[in-house]
């Protein structure tokens, strides 16, 4: 026979239960909310279609970057081959997550740092102008045409770069090979053969190691 104790606890426990099958039901049926749903990329470019870069900032001078085939090169202030990783990571931002939008509040820029913009950036003639952060979460106000974004703060890095940083930290540009090192006391040289050879021939450096460290 079932004590008052058992039963107690009977109940409970179907009390328990068809919470439970309330509580699913509600998050089943509910409207999928805003944190789930698909974000709105900051432009509609994606990395590879953009062509050419345009960037300025308070701290650094006017960078044009241009592609050349496959290839980035800078335009300006230098004519150099450019860093090809440090490009891609600064395009990342065309396709950066809109986190909120609304239409831009002409009479106060300042509120949003766009009177004093932290850097410009053109991409394929899509303007973007990066203004200041929002104090609660330090997203980043970014304007496009008539609209003010927020999006993670993980691009300023980029945007303040010096034009040196974006230049190629290669020595040598594309395929390029060596085919002569001199030094003030020897030369080396790679025969058509494809061997080297040192002239004149110095004591206690081996041409071996010497290519070695060539390759």
């Amino acid at each position: 026979m079932a004590t008052p104790q058992t039963v107690k606890r009977g109940y409970l426990n179907l009390t328990l239960l068809g919470l439970i099958v309330v509580l699913s039901a509600a998050i089943w049926l509910s409207p999928t909310t805003d944190r789930s749903r698909a974000l709105t990329p900051l432009t509609p470019l994606s990395p590879g279609e953009v062509s050419s870069i345009q960037k300025s900032s308070r701290q650094a001078p006017a960078l044009r970057l241009v592609r050349v085939g496959n290839r980035w090169r800078m335009a300006e202030p230098y004519d150099l081959p450019a860093n090809e990783k440090r490009v891609e990571q600064l395009l990342t931002v065309v396709s950066a997550p809109t986190l909120d939008q609304f239409p831009v509040p002409d009479q106060r820029l300042s509120e949003f740092g766009l009177d004093r913009p932290l850097a410009r950036l053109e991409l394929n003639g899509t303007k973007l102008v990066f203004g200041g952060t929002k104090p609660i979460n330090h997203h980043r106000y970014v304007q496009s045409g008539d609209k003010l974004h927020l999006i993670k703060d993980i691009y300023a890095h980029h945007l303040m770069a010096p034009a040196e940083a974006f230049v190629s930290p290669r020595l040598f540009a594309g395929q390029s090979k060596i085919t002569a090192i001199q030094t003030p006391d020897w030369r080396l040289v790679r025969g058509t053969d494809g061997h080297w050879r040192m002239t004149p021939p110095v004591a206690g450096l081996s041409v071996q190691q010497l290519t070695a460290k060539i390759d």
